[in-house]
């Protein structure tokens, strides 16, 4: 049985990376025929794309999750607007970005960041918000550039620890796509998670605002056996997970999107402006740093 599973997670991994090549194929298509709606900021001879909103006041930097481009917080940062001047980008690799240099980390992709902010022109401080694995890279940003770093919102973050307390084995029976999941599991996200370990630290009096989904994900029918793997695994884990993070700070608060899915901003736009915005507000408070 053993290997059985081995060979259906080589195959599926062989599969995983055909389809990414297509997709990246398609993007580059993509990239020709549609010109970028932002700017192509140069960040040691890659360019990366990058959508400012105007506005003035604190600049507030959104993380998308993995594989998601910028474009899918458009709605987001035309919400905040005028008073909120929101910074989306493209990862490299993703949208009208350059492909990034591989392998791919969570340190490299923090110091992209860094780097597409400082080219910009982009001064600090910024409030960041990271969504599902965006909510790491936005950690371990905060981490290496508290200076930098004005408030920090995780929205249904990727935790550090998940892979380690929810098995590879457990994501089988998680829905659409979970073989291919678990068979990527302890390669990718396993390794993102390690690295970001270390920045589950005190964040002292930093404003943090801790996003989590609902239990019961709208587009699951509810009863069904979707929703209630869901509900278990959320129970079990993802909750605890959460209020761990909620924790880092002391000017910390934890938000439960009773009508939203792991997909937040679609599920419910209004309350992550509502969220966002207060959160640059705290940001701007005066306040000793520690």
């Amino acid at each position: 049985m053993r290997h059985v599973l081995q060979g259906m997670a080589l195959g599926l991994g062989t599969a995983g990376l055909a389809s990414a090549a297509y997709q990246g194929y398609g993007m580059a298509l993509d990239r020709h025929r549609y010109p970028p709606p932002g700017d192509l900021v140069d960040v040691g001879g890659r360019r990366i794309h990058l959508l400012k909103a105007p506005g003035s006041g604190l600049p507030l930097v959104i993380v998308a999750a993995l594989s998601t481009p910028a474009i899918d917080w458009l709605a987001i940062q035309r919400m905040l607007a005028p008073e909120v001047p929101v910074i989306l980008y493209d990862r490299g690799g993703l949208g009208w970005s350059d492909p990034g240099r591989g392998p791919r980390t969570l340190d490299q992709m923090a110091d992209e960041l860094h780097a597409l902010l400082a080219n910009a022109g982009i001064e600090p401080p910024y409030a960041l918000a990271g969504h599902s694995l965006g909510g790491l890279v936005a950690l371990v940003y905060t981490v290496r550039h508290r200076e930098h770093v004005a408030g920090l919102a995780l929205i249904d973050s990727s935790h550090p620890d998940m892979h380690r307390r929810l098995p590879a084995r457990e994501w089988f029976t998680m829905g659409r796509g979970a073989w291919l999941s678990a068979a990527l599991w302890e390669v990718h996200i396993g390794r993102s998670c390690d690295q970001a370990r270390p920045c589950l630290t005190d964040l002292g009096t930093l404003p943090l605002t801790v996003v989590t989904s609902s239990e019961h994900d709208p587009s699951r029918t509810p009863g069904s056996p979707a929703d209630r793997r869901r509900s278990r695994w959320y129970v079990t884990l993802w909750s605890l997970l959460q209020v761990e993070f909620a924790s880092l700070s002391r000017d910390s608060s934890h938000i439960i999107a009773e009508r939203a899915g792991h997909q937040i901003h679609r599920d419910d736009p209004e309350l992550v402006v509502s969220i966002l915005r207060d959160l640059v507000s705290r940001a701007c408070q005066p306040r000793k740093r520690t």
